[in-house]
């Protein structure tokens, strides 16, 4: 999927062309939730190493639509004072997010925006993580970052934390986030995202096409030391 530099800098540029008075903080906030639990994924996996991947990687599935992404929206729009003009700017920031990725290809990593009515992945695929519009996007979002930086830092959140009723909201949403995907994980097994559902069945995978992510790798040379 295209780097953090690219998402915040196309949402940028796409969250303010419609709404203008959009604060940068939450403009970045919610081009950054969609990839939350991929980067909270990594912690677990340290924390909790016996854990079972295939249903880690479910409910990280889960939580990466467009759907969950709604939900943190609204819980992060909670403690804000505009309250609904922040959801209207996170909620975007995701959707900005997603169809970003759809449009990169990437092996097993495609995108679900119409949970939980279809779990099924989408993707356009027009180019590749080394591609061209890769590192134009790179640059434009380093340079986006750069030239509104001052602004960036400049502009309030304007949070209303004092507000019991608000701070209720925020908890109640937040333990929907984390909670719900538990309820939804065989959505996505039985749709084979990511091809959990071909990797999962040990006994029938063999000669089953799937995907997995690229990653970069080094070749080692083992040498057998014999001694005399």
């Amino acid at each position: 999927m295209p780097n953090t530099l690219a998402h915040l800098g196309v949402a940028g540029l796409a969250t303010r062309s419609i709404i203008t008075a959009a604060g940068l903080k939450w403009v970045y906030i919610g081009a950054l939730i969609p990839d939350l639990p991929w980067m909270i994924q990594r912690i677990v996996r340290i924390i909790i190493p016996d854990i079972n991947l295939y249903d880690l990687r479910l409910y990280v599935i889960v939580q990466s639509t467009l759907f969950l992404g709604l939900i943190l929206s609204i819980a992060f729009a909670s403690l804000s004072k505009e309250h609904n003009k922040t959801f209207l700017i996170l909620s975007f920031g995701c959707l900005i997010h997603l169809l970003l990725d759809s449009l990169q290809e990437k092996w097993a990593g495609s995108v679900i925006l119409f949970a939980p009515f279809n779990w099924e992945t989408f993707s356009l695929g027009l180019f590749w993580p080394e591609s061209f519009p890769t590192y134009a996007l790179t640059f434009f979002g380093l340079f986006y970052i750069i030239f509104l930086f001052r602004k960036g830092i400049q502009e309030p959140l304007n949070l209303e934390v004092k507000n019991l009723r608000r701070r209720v909201l925020f908890i109640f949403m937040l333990l929907v986030y984390f909670i719900l995907p538990l309820f939804l994980l065989s959505q996505p097994l039985e749709a084979n995202s990511h091809f959990v559902k071909t990797l999962k069945n040990v006994d029938e995978r063999p000669g089953k096409y799937f995907e997995c992510d690229r990653r970069s790798f080094a070749c080692r040379r083992r040498h057998r030391v014999e001694r005399n």
